[in-house]
């Protein structure tokens, strides 16, 4: 059982060294020829283990995807709406022209500045008494 040393992500996920730090009788005996097969057991230990407080490359690679297409279809969205203003302010205004009293505008299209939820969450969450023990990473 040769030592390893592992790397812990903060997205839990973990990366074992592809040498071990040091090397176990099994695989000495192997190296001088008293074993037939060699030391296959990996071995870690939480005193050989480092935590780095980012996400491994993968998880950077699926979150920065992930935020693109979010600062994409949140564009959209706001054009969409952009033009629905239009449409409905056309609208508005023929029924003007015709002299129809026209409605109240739905409330689904006023647009109005609530907080975005989960800042809303983590602003309430980091407020909290034990929120240093947390580990919040960017959502933005």
């Amino acid at each position: 059982m040769c030592p390893y040393r592992k790397t812990i992500y903060q997205c839990n996920h973990t990366v074992v060294s592809p040498s071990p730090i040091g090397i176990c009788e099994f695989q000495v005996e192997y190296d001088s020829g008293q074993r037939s097969e060699p030391c296959n057991i990996v071995q870690t230990h939480g005193r050989n283990s480092i935590k780095i407080a980012h996400q491994c490359s993968d998880c950077q690679q699926r979150k920065q995807k992930m935020d693109k297409q979010f600062v994409s279809v949140k564009t959209r969205i706001a054009e969409l709406r952009k033009e629905l203003e239009k449409k409905y302010d056309l609208c508005k205004s023929h029924m003007d022209e015709v002299g129809v009293e026209p409605e109240e505008k739905p409330s689904s299209m006023v647009s109005t500045d609530t907080p975005d939820p989960t800042q809303e969450f983590l602003t309430k969450k980091m407020q909290e008494e034990d929120a240093h023990l947390m580990m919040f990473w960017d959502y933005r």
